[in-house]
């Protein structure tokens, strides 16, 4: 049942459908929550309304697709049913309504103007139903799966900052969703008969979207920018970020979806001009393409699409037409199914391209194509190339970060002109391939950080023109020209110059003049070479003629200065007997020449030998007069001259030798200069011209003298020359640090060597380095390398980082390698390991950084009955401790809890281990102390540390004493009352109970009595004793029972209470192992302000009197405590007697139930009796 599905959809899906917001507060006072707040259901003309009113409604709506019954549920409103509701029910508690499909034809739903915050949910329906709610921040739920008819809601301006929020419940049905303006858009199901949500929502904000958990593998095809009613200038941009794909329109809504939930995009626009920029910086934002397809722009506006971010190994763009085309990127995979990944777009005006590629490929529409590349413009600090039609036949693109560039033609026949002069960032190459037809393609300059590859392809007549307006001073870049399948002239024009330039022609290469690099024509199907000179007097010079080549003509043209052709040729014969014209047999290339002053023919004659030889170098270190071949020359006559030309093997241009004798008749070196940038080993290819020895003669034809030198020939010799990488020189720097701790506290680490590199100053990441640490622990690359100074004064710098488990010196080492740097074949790159070299250092490790200390009072110095409490009478007590830095300073601070002042009880510095023990030299007053231990790093003064011990430090000096004694003999107990002094306040550290209550330490005895026939016990039994209130501080009453309670007859008795000394260690003591200062003289309190001594007292039970002995009975005026405070002395003994009267009392009425127990049992016994 449809009614079913949207529950739990509430209940997984985020965010959750929100809390009401509390009512207004005016509505709040009125209605006190005395009543319940009410919606009406009606039926008029077959429309069923639902009208809430009063404040916030919860509505949810939803058809039983057996029964067609409809439910209407609203837990916030009680439902009445109005007029034409004769078919529907209500539940018991009036918040749900059911009625028949059959009772109506549509239905509205209505909220409260008010501004509450309502909630409606849609979970399926066959009826059309209109919604509209009042101001408020309102929710809306839709099942798109279980609609089968128009749904639309419509909500005007609030006025205020509210919203409204739409979350779709796909529930595994494919649907497609349409947005336009904020607050507008539309969401349809994919099955048969599915409905039409239809959202409009102009309230200042609006948000839509599908809660993930309620996806349940369905998909979505997305249009956005479809429903815009006005023309309005939109710019929107998709990006991704962990799975999530974000479509945002500038002033216009945020649309986010899971990255596996859109299967289709589509981006729209208006007339006013249209923006997509797609950011592949976290990712593809969108499955399988996008397409990009706003109407044409109108009133001179444009539709822009903006690629960027990312990184790519491939990338095309594929035109089709004027405006239109797409953007292919590799494959992707996502979950099990392989994605195209491509951007469709229509109506476009331009594309700005800056995403990383590796490789980007330009296909141009079909037919003939007139293509312009030329420099772009700089986009957010950016040099990009521009490829555009001059014809409007496609869409031009703007872009940049291609490392190599391809750009394809069709059948047709295609112009190109080529402007590499200022290229875009990061790019290395550009292929131009223009297929069939007779193209021509025009490089008007290069630059020299760029290859061009020019292939005019299978045309007949293909033409491949290097000059700008005359000159060929643009090239600056390697250049490859070739005719795959075709024909095609070359043309090298620079009739503009006025310098002298010297060209060199060699089969399938030009170079010289104001070439900056090469043109080569060897790949094949250029059939006519053409070089024209400029102004002044030029040289062409033919090397190798004769070699293999697929050029079939060549035109050489002079200027008005005046020109030499030379040509050095390997074939036997010439005819230069037509003016203009050379030809060297059939099958051979001939060579056209106007506007030439002088040429001069040298034509083969026999060979020298050469001989191979090995060179040796260094990397950057150029070769001076090195021996790079040697040759013999077997008829060696007057008149020869040689020519040594030498290709070094590793891409430079080739360079003259320097031809000498060895000594011996017909044998020669050939001497070079070259400086090898990297380490390798390079085949070294000399070339050896022997010219003379033969018939030389000069003829002139039309007007041209004509020079021909026979016995020309040439030699190449295969040489080698191995290259070593040229050293490093290291020097390490002194390190120090703390054990236990890295030696830097940055990422980077710290500087452990610096090193030079005589030869090529390579980038930093060429370089390696392994630090090994002295500790026996594995040696760990360098955390980085960096470098200062500039080109001829570079210094490395080597930084690592480690740390040291002990304190000590250890020796550092640091393995410097610079790896053998990649060349280009035919060089084979140096062998492992490259050069290397080795800076030694030490580093000077501290004992660990302080960071904590530790300790506590010395057991030793904690007297009395615990030595772990922190309680004492020792005055100067010894803490000790540990730190976990040796040779840290520590000092020790009691700070008085009374007058809060501060003494230092002492420092000292921690021993080897970190251990330290110091002894207070002040004596401490009786008081109570916290105590702080401050500790101070041995090698860094500004690291300190400190510690408060929980424990505080109680200094007493001062013994307990008897402040009040009863005696009670009706109840047969003695009740003494002991209280402590000295501590904090003359409070006392608390008496030892423990030692209150020991029997042992009591002596009860018998003196006299007047009582006559009185025979006292024959021994007197002491306790238990009891004390109250058992606190330790304060006064102690100490009730102590003679005989176990036993009545005690009139008479004088004695009470000893022995204090603690060195031969009874348990008497009387407080906690800090003061004596009983006990000496009783008659008066309270006790003692002579001396600890130690016994309290004896004399108990008279006739007149209930305490005295000393030796004394008569009355108050006596010994030494008591003379310290000020006598009154609070007085108040304690008054509150022990009180306490001991308190106990008489009850003692004595314990005695007289007693008797009156015994009487009465008397009397019953003498009543027995007489009967």
């Amino acid at each position: 049942m449809h009614r079913e599905s949207l529950s739990p959809f509430r209940g997984r899906s985020q965010p959750p459908r929100p809390r009401r917001a509390p009512r207004r507060r005016a509505e709040l006072e009125a209605l006190e929550d005395r009543r319940l707040l009410a919606a009406s259901l009606s039926i008029s003309s077959g429309a069923l309304l639902f009208q809430a009113a009063g404040g916030a409604m919860n509505l949810s709506l939803s058809v039983d697709s057996a029964t067609d019954v409809y439910t209407l549920t609203d837990p916030t409103q009680a439902i009445a049913l109005g007029a034409g509701t004769g078919a529907w029910t209500l539940s018991p508690d009036g918040h749900t309504a059911t009625g028949p499909a059959s009772s109506f034809t549509s239905i509205a739903v209505q909220g409260d103007a008010g501004a509450f915050n309502d909630v409606v949910s849609v979970g399926s329906t066959k009826a059309p139903t209109t919604i509209a709610t009042g101001a408020g921040d309102d929710s809306f739920f839709f099942s798109p799966g279980g609609i089968d008819a128009a749904v639309t809601l419509s909500n005007a301006a609030s006025g205020g900052s509210d919203g409204d929020a739409v979350y779709y419940n796909l529930n595994g049905v494919d649907s497609t969703l349409a947005t336009g303006e904020k607050g507008r858009e539309a969401v349809q199901g994919s099955q048969a008969g599915s409905g039409e949500i239809s959202v409009t929502s102009v309230k200042p904000n609006f948000a839509s979207s599908f809660p993930g958990p309620a996806i349940g593998g369905a998909t979505l095809d997305v249009a956005l920018n479809a429903l815009y009613a006005t023309p309005t200038a939109l710019s929107t941009t998709l990006s991704a970020s962990g799975g999530v794909v974000t479509a945002a329109v500038a002033g216009g809504p945020t649309h986010a979806f899971a990255d596996g939930l859109i299967d289709r995009l589509t981006v729209g626009g208006t007339t006013a001009g249209s923006t997509l920029a797609i950011d592949y910086s976290g990712g593809v934002p969108y499955a399988g393409g996008v397409t990009f397809s706003p109407p044409a722009a109108t009133g001179g506006a444009s539709n822009t699409l903006i690629l960027g971010g990312g990184n790519f190994t491939q990338q095309a763009y594929l035109a089709s037409g004027p405006g239109a085309g797409s953007i292919v990127f590799p494959n992707r995979t996502v979950g099990s199914a392989t994605l195209t990944n491509i951007v469709d777009f229509s109506n476009l005006s331009p594309i700005i391209d800056t995403v990383p590629v590796a490789g980007y490929t330009f296909t141009s529409p079909a037919g003939a194509q007139t293509i312009e590349v030329e420099p772009g413009p700089v986009i957010s600090g950016t040099q990009t190339t521009r490829i555009s039609s001059t014809t409007g036949a496609f869409e031009r693109v703007d872009f940049a970060n291609k490392g190599s560039a391809t750009i394809n033609t069709g059948t047709g026949a295609d112009t190109l002109a080529i402007d590499l002069s200022t290229p875009a960032l990061g790019l290395a190459s550009l292929l131009a391939s223009t297929g069939g037809g007779d193209d021509a393609i025009v490089l008007l300059g290069s630059a020299a950080t760029v290859a061009t590859t020019l292939d005019a392809g299978a045309g007949a007549a293909n033409l491949i023109d290097l000059s700008n307006a005359g000159s060929l001073a643009g090239l600056r870049g390697d250049v490859f020209a070739l005719a795959t399948g075709g024909a095609a002239t070359l043309k090298l024009d620079d009739t503009a110059s006025a310098a002298a330039d010297a060209f060199v022609i060699a089969p399938g290469r030009v170079t010289g003049g104001p070439i900056g690099a090469f043109v080569d024509y060897s790949g094949g199907g250029i059939t006519d070479v053409e070089v024209r000179g400029g102004t002044a007097g030029d040289t062409f010079t033919f090397a190798g003629f004769g070699g293999a080549t697929t050029a079939e003509v060549y035109t050489i043209a002079g200027g008005p200065g005046t020109d030499t052709l030379v040509v050095n040729s390997s074939l036997p014969t010439v005819d230069y007997s037509t003016g203009g014209v050379l030809s060297f047999g059939a099958g051979e290339p001939i060579i056209n020449y106007t506007s030439i002053e002088q040429v001069t023919l040298n034509v083969s004659g026999t060979p020298p030998t050469g001989v191979a030889v090995t060179a040796y170098g260094i990397e950057a270190r150029p070769f001076v007069q090195q021996a790079v071949a040697r040759f013999t020359d077997a008829a060696p006559a007057a008149g020869i001259v040689y020519y040594a030309s030498i290709d070094w093997g590793d891409g430079t241009a080739a360079t003259g030798g320097q031809i000498v004798p060895t000594g011996a008749t017909g044998a020669y070196e050939v001497l070079g200069n070259h400086t090898y940038a990297a380490a390798a080993t390079y085949p070294v290819t000399v070339t050896v011209t022997r010219q003379g020895g033969g018939s030389s003669g000069t003829t002139v034809v039309d007007g041209v003298p004509v020079t021909v030198n026979g016995g020309t020939s040439t030699a190449t010799i295969d040489s080698t020359a191995i290259v070593y990488a040229a050293p490093l020189s290291a020097s390490g720097i002194a390190l120090s640090g703390r054990a236990t701790s890295p030696l830097s506290s940055g990422a980077g680490g710290i500087q452990a060597a610096t090193f030079t590199d005589s030869g090529s100053n390579r980038p930093t990441s060429s370089y390696a380095a392994l630090i090994y640490w002295g500790d026996g622990s594995d040696p760990t690359p360098a955390t980085m390398i960096t470098a200062t100074g500039s080109a001829g004064g570079v210094v490395y710098n080597v930084f690592g980082d480690h740390a040291y488990a002990r304190a000590g010196t250890y020796p550092v080492t640091v393995l410097i390698t610079k790896p053998p740097y990649p060349v280009a074949a035919p060089a084979v790159q140096a062998p492992e390991p490259g050069a290397q070299a080795v800076a030694s250092t030490t580093a000077t490790i501290l004992p660990p950084a302080l960071t904590t200390v530790a300790g506590a009072l010395s057991p030793a110095s904690d007297s009395g009955a615990s030595n772990s409490d922190g309680i004492t009478n020792v005055v100067q007590p010894t803490y000790a401790g540990l730190v976990d830095s040796p040779g840290a300073s520590v000092a020790v601070v009691a700070v008085s809890s009374t007058t809060g002042g501060s003494t230092l009880l002492g420092a000292t510095q921690a021993d080897d281990a970190g251990a330290w023990r110091l002894t207070s030299g002040t004596a401490l007053p009786d008081g109570s102390y916290t105590i702080t231990i401050y500790a101070g790093d041995r090698y860094n003064a500004s690291n300190t540390v400190a510690v408060t011990l929980a424990q505080a430090l109680v200094i007493d000096t001062v013994g307990p004493k008897v402040v009040a004694t009863a005696f009670q003999p009706s109840s047969g107990s003695v009740l003494v009352t002991v209280r402590d002094y000295g501590a904090a306040s003359d409070a006392g550290s608390g008496v030892n109970l423990a030692t209150v209550q020991d029997p042992t330490n009591y002596a009860f005895s018998f003196v006299s009595t007047t009582v006559r026939g009185y025979r006292p016990p024959s021994q007197w039994l002491v306790g238990p004793i009891a004390v109250a209130p058992g606190s330790t501080t304060g006064p102690q009453a100490a009730t102590i029972l003679i005989n176990r309670g036993t009545p005690i007859r009139g008479g004088v008795y004695q009470l000893v209470m022995r204090s603690r000394t060195a031969t009874l260690p348990s008497g009387v003591q407080d906690l800090a192992g003061n004596a009983l200062d006990g000496e009783f003289y008659g008066s309270f309190p006790s003692g002579n302000n001396v600890a130690g001594g016994d309290f004896t007292a004399r108990l008279d039970s006739i007149h209930n009197r305490v005295f000393a002995p030796g004394t008569t009975v009355g108050p006596g005026t010994g030494p008591g405590r003379n310290n000020g405070n006598q009154a609070a002395q007085r108040a304690a003994a008054q509150a022990a007697q009180r306490a001991a009267a308190a106990q008489r009392a009850a003692a004595q009425a314990a005695a007289r139930a007693a008797r009156a127990q015994q009487a009465a049992a008397r009397a019953a016994a003498r009543a027995a009796a007489r009967r």
